[in-house]
């Protein structure tokens, strides 16, 4: 682009701020994706709620933020959410120790699923040097396996 005071790119010979400047800046805009709103008022539980964020936040971030709400507003926040998750764990439970226990280790699942793929062999052996009495690491380990691949599918928005 030639500078404000120089001859216009066009050969006019006038100063390109006072020929096609406007026309180019115009341009630029139009080609410009259009800006993301800086903030949104939602309905939560009935009450108004402003969702805002910077100037500079990434595309569809907001939506994220709406849709949280929306989902805890439906009864399936996070941890309705990580309830369906673990419940093959609490299905085998007899009592409240065990269950305390299988949430816990729903929840190390879960992060497990949300770790890189090839992270997750590292993440999971250090987990399993920290684990007090762990019977089986194999069984352990493809228990692990089978919980990501039951995130994965439950949710796939997570996994792009």
């Amino acid at each position: 682009m030639p500078s404000r005071n120089g001859p216009c790119h066009c050969g006019s010979t006038i100063k390109y701020k006072k020929c096609c400047l406007a026309k180019d800046e115009a341009a630029q805009r139009a080609l410009a994706p259009p800006p993301q709103p800086a903030s949104r008022l939602i309905h939560h539980r009935g009450r108004p709620l402003l969702v805002s964020g910077g100037r500079d936040l990434p595309a569809g971030v907001l939506d994220h933020a709406v849709e949280f709400y929306a989902a805890k507003d439906r009864g399936e926040g996070p941890a309705a959410q990580l309830m369906r998750f673990v419940q093959p764990l609490l299905d085998g439970c007899d009592d409240d120790t065990q269950m305390e226990k299988m949430l816990n280790l729903g929840a190390v699942f879960w992060n497990l699923a949300l770790v890189e793929d090839d992270e997750r062999e590292e993440l999971l052996a250090q987990t399993l040097s920290k684990l007090p009495n762990v019977p089986d690491a194999v069984e352990f380990r493809a228990l692990a396996h089978d919980m990501v691949k039951r995130h994965k599918a439950m949710f796939p928005a997570m996994h792009r």
